[in-house]
């Protein structure tokens, strides 16, 4: 009880932003674990196998001296980071956002021509990018638009010559930083996303679309300080980034496995005692191919969807985690957090329990004040039984998009997203059909197979 006291209070704090994040978890969980690292980070005294919170903390702010003195971040600069290692990148990301910038994270494996397309797009400024990656990749420290304005970071690495070292730049900081105000509207960070032909968006997200919803959900989370939490989604996308803030908001101690297959999942679950698993349908699949019985995962109390589980799938998944001795074994609670195309954050959460089954279609419970409708081309509400757009409205709705006016005044409709999902209207809820994002072209976006 003492665990869930501690968990509502944080949820209930006012003043908790995503830039005085860590400052806040040190002061209501003390200096417990944060991080779990499957690699150290290879900064002085930030190289051991965890991270507590005060250490983030101190961490992060050296970061935020380092990149106003050496790489002259202003306020409301974008700023991009590539890094193949998720607790650096959430913690490089972090900075950012403490700092006044907003951040950029983008993934180390897209082509050239992709990761230059975006950082252009969003007139990226400093830029933090991993020394590996770079040595690998020597052409992607001509990416940031701007020359003289990147700084290598990662463990271990020789800094090419003629660019700044974060690891040498930590040393000469002070420690000591005063975290940016920021306001629930404030945009702390852009997360692409597929537009139509294979185009890229960048989705600006809102300190309130990132930290809100999932800052009271975390409070639902089993477990608390010093549990492990393993997130398996890429911390680029809106989802994964917000999900693993989620998990450090219940007090959990974070881990990312450095792969996203299922060897490295289950390895890490193993190695940590996890209790929470982070994961998407696609994973959740290939998990149903290893004998998770056996595996020792005894301590997973709870799977945590990011959309596209099926009652089938969760069906099977739960039978194959069943714990206990017969006649009573019963398989950990399997959750799913619904969004909407990387354009929004957690807009609802269904559950499936031991004699629950799992609704088909049904997005799950709407986390208030967010509000969702089916509407037609014209965005009049449909009649009950017909099908039309899922158009939804609230807090965890993004803005807009990044130096993309046209698109944004197509997608957003007196303050309405249409989210180009088809839907039909049901008599309690409406019914999820398919759809991959904001729609164009009378509110109708391409249409692909559901999952």
């Amino acid at each position: 009880m003492a665990i869930m006291r501690k968990k509502i209070a944080f949820a209930l704090r006012r003043l908790v932003t995503v830039s005085n994040l860590l400052e806040s978890l040190n002061d209501a969980y003390g200096y417990g674990r944060a991080m779990l690292l499957p690699a150290p980070l290879g900064y002085g005294k930030f190289n051991g196998e965890s991270l507590t919170y005060g250490q983030c903390v101190s961490f992060t702010n050296l970061v935020c001296e380092a990149l106003i003195r050496r790489l002259d971040m202003k306020k409301g600069e974008r700023v991009l980071i590539i890094s193949p290692s998720g607790a650096e990148l959430l913690l490089l990301a972090l900075a950012v956002i403490k700092g006044g910038g907003i951040a950029v994270p983008l993934d180390h494996r897209l082509p050239l021509r992709e990761l230059r397309n975006r950082a252009e797009g969003c007139g990226a400024g400093p830029a933090l990018i991993d020394g590996g990656v770079a040595a690998r990749r020597e052409d992607i420290l001509d990416i940031p638009p701007r020359a003289g304005r990147v700084m290598i970071c990662g463990p271990g690495r020789e800094t090419p010559r003629g660019f700044l070292s974060l690891r040498e730049a930590l040393e000469e900081g002070s420690g000591f930083f005063l975290p940016y105000t920021l306001k629930p509207g404030s945009v702390v960070g852009l997360f692409h996303s597929s537009g139509e032909e294979g185009s890229s968006l960048a989705v600006m997200a809102t300190n309130r679309m990132i930290l809100g919803a999932r800052r009271v959900a975390s409070s639902l989370l089993p477990g608390g300080p010093g549990d492990a939490f393993v997130s398996a989604l890429p911390l680029t996308s809106l989802v994964g980034f917000s999900c693993a803030l989620m998990g450090l908001c219940a007090g959990m101690a974070l881990f990312t496995p450095p792969g996203g297959g299922r060897s490295d999942v289950l390895g890490a679950l193993e190695g940590s005692g996890a209790v929470v698993l982070m994961g998407d349908a696609r994973l959740f699949r290939e998990l149903l191919l290893e004998d998770v019985a056996s595996r020792g995962l005894s301590s997973l109390r709870l799977w945590l969807s990011a959309g596209g589980a099926t009652g089938e799938l969760v069906a099977s998944l739960r039978s194959r985690g069943e714990q206990g001795m017969a006649p009573f074994r019963l398989a950990p609670p399997f959750a799913e957090i619904f969004t909407l195309a990387e354009s929004t954050g957690a807009l609802a959460l269904k559950l499936a329990l031991p004699w629950v089954g799992w609704p088909e279609r049904w997005p799950g419970v709407v986390i208030p004040p967010n509000r969702l409708k089916v509407v037609d081309g014209s965005g009049r509400k449909v009649k009950r039984g017909e099908e039309g757009c899922l158009a939804v409205k609230g807090p965890a709705v993004t803005p807009g998009y990044w130096n993309n006016m046209e698109y944004t005044l197509e997608s957003m409709r007196e303050g309405w997203l249409h989210s180009g999902v088809r839907a039909r209207r049901g008599r309690f809820f409406p019914a999820v059909l398919a759809g991959n994002g904001p729609a164009r072209n009378g509110g109708h976006g391409r249409v692909r197979a559901a999952e």
